[in-house]
């Protein structure tokens, strides 16, 4: 068993969902994701629950991503920190094009 989280949109003109990046057991962006979950008033574990991410949310951890704050733990390695960037620029524009952005982890 393990961690597979997603970042994926919903809506824009076409009304369906579209897949942003995926990670396997990235821990960090995990606790990261689920400290922003509480905040916002979840109750419970968070896992299987779609968090909905702000224009602020992504700058936020883009932030974090690019000052160290929040190292990609994943134990794949498949993913670099440009990698990531690419992930979250990806989904700002998404945002701009009218879409609503969620990270998903189980």
């Amino acid at each position: 068993m393990g961690l597979d989280q997603e970042m994926y949109a919903r809506g824009g003109q076409e009304n369906g969902r579209v897949r942003i990046g995926e990670w396997r057991k990235n821990y960090a962006l995990d606790r990261w994701m689920m400290r922003l979950y509480k905040t916002a008033g979840g109750t419970g574990t968070g896992y299987f629950v779609p968090i909905h991410l702000t224009v602020a949310d992504l700058e936020c951890l883009r932030n974090d991503m690019c000052t160290g704050s929040l190292v990609n733990e994943s134990v794949t390695g498949s993913r670099t920190l440009r990698s990531d960037l690419g992930i979250l620029h990806e989904a700002l524009r998404l945002i701009d094009r009218g879409y609503r952005v969620f990270y998903r982890s189980g």
